[in-house]
């Protein structure tokens, strides 16, 4: 079977290339415009919306880190009881609804799920001390921080002696 070129399938031929010449162009084009619609400035509403949830998020981690401290301090910090023995002053621990609450926040707001698994971790009596790092690490990663090194980063408290208790 031969096909011989005369006009009529020069002009098919021809009609084909224009047609998938001009779906080139039209995918070369919508991805260009792709591309531009990503460069356009943002509005001021979008602005507002964006530095909102940032501000949130931080009060969010803010709060975390606070009820991560509290709890660390308490679980750190001894008392007699009535037996003499001695046992962690709970009396600063957070509660388990604003564990629960914070966590709730965390999912809201984090864009890493581990550090609601982290932060999950942390309410054993007497939580590692390398987790309160790992916990900041992550969080200033999800902020967009430099890294700092959670495994030099042991987070120690400071318990102060209580007045009138004998340790």
């Amino acid at each position: 079977m031969t096909i011989s070129l005369n006009s009529e399938n020069i002009n098919t031929i021809l009609n084909f290339i224009n047609i998938f010449g001009i779906f080139i162009v039209a995918v070369i084009g919508y991805k260009y415009q792709h591309y531009l619609e990503k460069l356009k400035p943002l509005t001021a509403e979008e602005i507002l919306k964006r530095e909102n949830f940032i501000n949130n998020k931080l009060k969010i981690y803010y709060e975390a880190i606070n009820l991560l401290a509290r709890h660390g301090a308490a679980s750190r910090s001894e008392v007699l009881d009535a037996a003499g023995i001695r046992v962690p002053d709970i009396k600063d621990d957070p509660t388990e609804a604003e564990i629960n609450k914070t966590c709730m926040k965390l999912a809201l707001f984090t864009g890493n799920w581990k550090i609601i698994e982290k932060f999950q971790e942390y309410w054993v009596p007497i939580p590692p001390p390398n987790l309160y790092g790992e916990i900041l690490e992550m969080i200033r990663k999800d902020l967009g921080y430099e890294d700092i090194d959670s495994k030099k980063f042991d987070y120690l408290f400071v318990v102060m002696p209580k007045s009138g208790v004998q340790l």
